[in-house]
């Protein structure tokens, strides 16, 4: 039996935690000679698939993950997936939420048992002072090894990036949401930019997101890598009607004008839900459609009142949040997205991997994950014109969005692989200590 124990034992106690081992336990001292190894306390720790790969990096021992976004949705959704691939490779990890944000992500960390400490982070709800004051008692009380910022918003969590690189802990960032309407004071930008530059990685989830923030901020001297979002492909696809079976059933729907139709997202701006009402307004008086609409927002009353003056009440259902979109997704026959921006929609990447059509907004992100139209239908966002010629589209020869979907599904398998994306995003934690660099292939 080998015991390693994690910090420095002095010589002369050496012996006596041996005496003091074997009093303790003689019977299995004598049947097992026991060896006790000191060491110091190791920076890293390896991660479980790493040990088994000679010459990979171990992962920060201590990390901190750190978010200042208030409302539920894609940044919390990577939140926790992030976290629980740092604990099974083998860090400690802490996560910082914003005080003021609603109490799912909370509870969906401490469900997996992840520690989590409520701060003030954002500054649109708390003084520059306080923020300051919780982000220095942090990071000297936690004394991480590494932080990672996953931003709803390129100045999210800026005092405590600011605060981590000055004292020397090494500072990665996922960008999550740029939109292309950004507009900062020069102030703004200037911190943002030294703050990328002092970045060990920026990480980005799609092309166009880095692309729309190298027009605010030069990318030159900055370490930027494209990892896109990812879900659990092959899981959705197994829980879900196969392509054969999704055929027949929109059939079967299309024979009672009663094909089902989903849009996941929150009731904000952003996602243009109105969009989608106009849409099904200008399909006339029987659509052939019944839109389902989960989510929660701002706007949901006003929304609300729109559809009733479209005259579309009997048509669009606002269902409220949905836990478990997967399982809805399998009894609908597409899913419409009419966004603004995007980062890189997770509906999206779940409908595809599902099999069910997609019908979304030209947006980067979006586009992206659709490979351009390959892999779903896209539309001009903004024009519910357009929006209401795809739906038609769909509801009176759905086969070709169907074979459209059947390779949806096969992409997102190959390119949007949670474990693969993952892995990619801790070898840039390990490469805060190495010089091993994560690909920046998408």
């Amino acid at each position: 039996m080998e015991l390693r124990v994690g910090v420095p034992v002095p010589g002369g106690r050496h012996r006596a935690l041996q005496r003091a081992r074997q009093a303790l336990e003689p019977d299995v001292h004598r049947a097992v000679p026991q060896r006790v190894l000191c060491c110091p306390r190791p920076r890293g720790l390896v991660s479980q698939r790493a040990a088994r790969r000679p010459g990979i990096v171990s992962v920060p021992a201590r990390v901190v993950i750190a978010t200042d976004t208030t409302v539920q949705g894609g940044v919390d959704r990577y939140v926790v997936d992030l976290a629980l691939a740092g604990r099974a490779a083998g860090a400690a990890v802490t996560v910082l939420l914003e005080r003021s944000a609603e109490p799912g992500l909370a509870a969906a960390l401490t469900g997996h048992g992840i520690r989590v400490e409520p701060r003030r982070l954002h500054h649109g709800t708390h003084d520059t002072a306080h923020i300051e004051s919780d982000c220095h008692d942090t990071i000297s009380r936690r004394r991480p090894d590494l932080l990672h910022v996953v931003c709803g918003s390129p100045r999210s969590c800026l005092t405590l990036r600011e605060t981590a690189t000055g004292s020397a802990v090494p500072v990665v960032i996922t960008e999550q949401y740029v939109p292309g309407d950004l507009a900062f004071s020069a102030e703004t930008v200037s911190r943002i930019e030294r703050n990328y530059r002092s970045a060990a990685h920026v990480i980005f989830v799609s092309s166009g997101n880095r692309d729309e923030m190298s027009k605010l901020v030069p990318d030159t001297a900055v370490r930027t890598v494209v990892i896109p979002n990812a879900v659990r492909a092959k899981t959705i696809t197994a829980r879900c009607p196969t392509p054969h079976q999704r055929r027949e059933r929109a059939a079967a729907r299309r024979a009672t004008s009663t094909l089902r139709v989903a849009c996941v997202a929150r009731l904000a701006p952003q996602k243009g839900v109105e969009i989608l009402l106009r849409a099904v307004q200008r399909l006339g008086p029987d659509p052939g459609i019944v839109v389902d609409v989960f989510g929660t927002g701002p706007l949901h009353d006003q929304l609300l009142v729109e559809r009733d003056e479209l005259g579309i009440g009997d048509r669009v259902r606002f269902i409220g949040w949905c836990d478990d979109v997967v399982t809805e997704l399998a009894e609908h026959d597409t899913l419409v997205l009419p966004s603004r921006h995007e980062g890189m929609p997770f509906a999206v990447l779940e409908a595809m991997a599902a099999g069910v059509p997609v019908i979304a907004t030209e947006v980067p992100g979006t586009v992206e994950a659709l490979g351009s139209g390959t892999f779903g239908t896209v539309v001009p966002r903004d024009d519910p014109t357009a929006m209401a010629s795809a739906l038609a589209a769909f509801r009176n020869d759905p086969d070709p969005v169907f074979d459209l979907a059947r390779d949806a599904s096969t992409h997102v398998a190959a390119h949007h692989d949670l474990d693969d994306c993952m892995e990619r995003t801790l070898a840039c934690w390990r490469a805060t200590s190495s010089e091993e660099a994560p690909s920046s292939t998408y």
